[in-house]
């Protein structure tokens, strides 16, 4: 599933760096599941309560850059375009973070919106089952 976020993200959406993030154990943060063009390292926990990422996720509303929001102006300056919360019945799981768009890409397209929300809930899903497996182990 992971690397089928990748795969879309670059070649349908035109996005050329993306993380899929979990929620930590300790449920406080988020840490990096898979990652395109962007080093894990650079993100290897971001806290839910301090962090850009972290606090849209907790919002529970996608972010997209140019929408108005509160987030634009510290978005602008990390290179976020987006950044989509995933949730499980209501629980948050994680979320995808969208940076840099492939250099002919201008913009989001409503197409892009639709392809992050579906892919999110599909990711959603197989984290939250890859938990559930692990801990029946």
């Amino acid at each position: 599933m992971l690397a089928t976020i990748k795969e879309i993200s670059t070649n349908l959406v035109g996005s050329e760096q993306v993380i899929v993030f979990d929620r930590s154990d300790d449920e406080r943060a988020l840490v990096p599941v898979a990652s395109s063009g962007v080093p894990e390292s650079d993100y290897s926990r971001v806290d839910l309560d301090t962090s850009l990422i972290g606090r849209i996720t907790s919002a529970g509303d996608h972010y997209q850059r140019g929408d108005g929001s509160e987030f634009d102006r510290e978005a602008t300056e990390i290179g976020l375009n987006a950044c989509i919360p995933m949730h499980v019945d209501g629980s948050l799981v994680g979320a995808v973070a969208v940076f840099r768009l492939l250099q002919q890409k201008s913009g989001w397209a409503d197409v892009d919106h639709q392809l992050y929300e579906l892919l999110a809930n599909q990711a959603a899903v197989a984290l939250y089952c890859t938990r559930l497996i692990a801990e029946r182990r």
